[in-house]
């Protein structure tokens, strides 16, 4: 794994930030506003959990137009109870990678990704007995303040359910509510 090849430069304390909604529908935008010292990098940090069904063994996800920013990011996932997990991203040839658990966890990270909309696939043999398995996804990406010191950054909710996205951006993390269907 490579590490995120430029950090941000400020104090977690340097950076006064908001979410434009508290509740709002999957495919709706976030955007995040706020203010720092001028021209600054900030690590953004987004969390968010899926409950997915087992059938026959297996367990499949997919996630449609995933938006990948350009400049250093990270993007990890964890699946649990689960024997393995292949992790697919569907471009004009599929990119395929294939982990093994470790007590019963599988692992996907990787750095510095192309930018592009991407669907995404995790799919994988859970464990016996298992009726859902838990996906933990954490996505970092460095976000750049403007001359005056602004942040402003839309995100897209188009992949996510229903559920709970945590954004943390320095030593604050706020919560949103995705409702409704997905």
């Amino acid at each position: 794994m490579k590490p995120i090849e430029e950090k941000p430069d400020t104090k977690d304390s340097d950076i006064e930030w908001d979410v434009s909604h508290k509740h709002l529908k999957p495919g709706e935008n976030i955007t995040i506003t706020g203010n720092t010292k001028p021209d600054t990098r900030i690590n953004m940090i987004v969390r968010f959990n899926v409950a997915v069904a087992v059938h026959d063994g297996r367990y499949s996800h997919d996630f449609r137009k995933v938006h990948i920013p350009e400049g250093p990011n990270e993007f990890k996932v964890q699946t649990r109870p689960v024997k393995n997990m292949t992790f697919t991203v569907k471009m004009l040839m599929p990119f395929r990678q294939h982990r093994d658990a470790e007590e019963s966890v599988a692992t996907y990270i990787d750095t510095n990704v192309p930018s592009g909309t991407f669907n995404i696939n995790i799919s994988g043999d859970a464990q016996e007995n298992t009726e859902t398995i838990q996906m933990d996804v954490k996505a970092s990406q460095v976000i750049r303040a403007d001359p005056e010191g602004n942040i402003s950054y839309t995100y897209d909710t188009t992949p996510f359910r229903p559920g709970i996205v945590e954004i943390e951006i320095g030593n604050d993390k706020k919560e949103v509510e995705l409702i409704g269907e997905d």
